[in-house]
């Protein structure tokens, strides 16, 4: 999975004097954005970062507006038309609430660093070093829930030296732009799965969605490490913890059908396999993804001969009622 950096808006609240020093701040990133082509997908900011408030009592939007700067057409097309925003592949998460440094970052770069960082996403945020020097260190500390009764306190890798920025996104490799590399690509990364040849027919009539790619290496990542953690076929400590983290519960990641689907569905929920030409296997496990609604369906239970798990359909939910 690509890791990705969220602009840490925080950072910019209170410390900005006006249109001028906004654009002095921003000129190292936009400069990295513009030279790499990576950087440009891979730096994230939210879509309200051009409403934050400057100390001369205007906002970001309209302090950058007023200026003649040259770097003005590259930041504010970053921040109101182009983006990339993490806004539009936001993680949903029912206890939505988070704090840094006792001010709400709910709405904010951080917080959804917080989400994904739940999620298990590979996730940093960039920030401004701030007001003396605050967001000068790494990690932050996001507080999930009340700061009275928090949920967890989740810590987040920061970079704020752009030279660091650069070296770390330079081993990076670009986002992919179509469902064939993105299927190749989770074929390499996770070598414990069998991903059907039958994948990239199923999902190619479908708009291509970087947060239904990125979701699927989450979910994929997980089966690739509960394969990958067995010992000679048997579960270890940490595969019965997987099982309880991700296969458990009512808000788990993977689950069976209910018995009505099973019926109701069977033929449509059997897709041929890989080690059997012609062949098809009742599928009804699966994998999640929320928004859209997506899912990858896998033969389980994993028995103790078998070296792989084999991942039979990736595509919109077929249960629809």
């Amino acid at each position: 999975m690509t890791r990705k950096w969220l602009f840490n808006d925080l950072s910019a609240q209170g410390s900005i004097a006006d249109g001028e020093a906004a654009l002095r701040l921003f000129e190292p990133l936009l400069q990295l954005r513009e030279e790499n082509r990576v950087a440009k997908q891979l730096i994230l900011c939210s879509r309200s970062l051009h409403a934050i408030e400057l100390l001369n009592t205007t906002n970001l939007l309209t302090g950058v507006l007023a200026n003649n700067s040259p770097l003005k057409t590259l930041l504010l097309s970053w921040l109101t038309k182009y983006g990339p925003f993490w806004d539009d592949e936001r993680v949903n998460n029912e206890e939505d609430y988070f704090e840094c440094l006792g001010s709400d970052v709910t709405d904010q770069g951080l917080g959804e660093a917080a989400r994904r960082e739940i999620l298990e996403q590979m996730t940093s945020c960039y920030s401004f070093e701030g007001v003396n020097g605050v967001f000068a260190t790494s990690p932050l500390e996001v507080v999930h829930g009340l700061p009275d009764e928090p949920e967890a306190i989740l810590p987040i890798e920061n970079f704020w030296d752009i030279e660091a920025l650069r070296s770390e996104i330079q081993g990076c490799q670009p986002l992919p732009s179509n469902w064939g590399e993105a299927v190749s690509r989770a074929r390499d990364d996770y070598p414990s799965l069998r991903i059907s040849t039958q994948v990239e027919r199923q999902i190619s009539a479908e708009p291509f969605s970087q947060n239904v790619v990125e979701r699927m290496n989450v979910l994929l990542g997980i089966l690739q490490e509960f394969v990958s953690s067995r010992d000679n076929g048997l579960n270890t400590v940490r595969t019965n913890e997987l099982v309880a983290q991700h296969f458990s519960g009512g808000k788990a990641l993977f689950s069976d059908e209910s018995l009505s689907n099973k019926t109701k569905f069977r033929n449509e929920l059997s897709f041929l396999d890989p080690d059997n030409q012609g062949e098809k296997e009742f599928c009804p496990y699966h994998g999640k993804i929320k928004t859209p609604q997506y899912r990858i369906h896998f033969v389980w239970p994993l028995r103790s001969e078998d070296e792989y798990l084999k991942v039979l359909y990736i595509g919109p939910k077929i249960t629809k009622s």
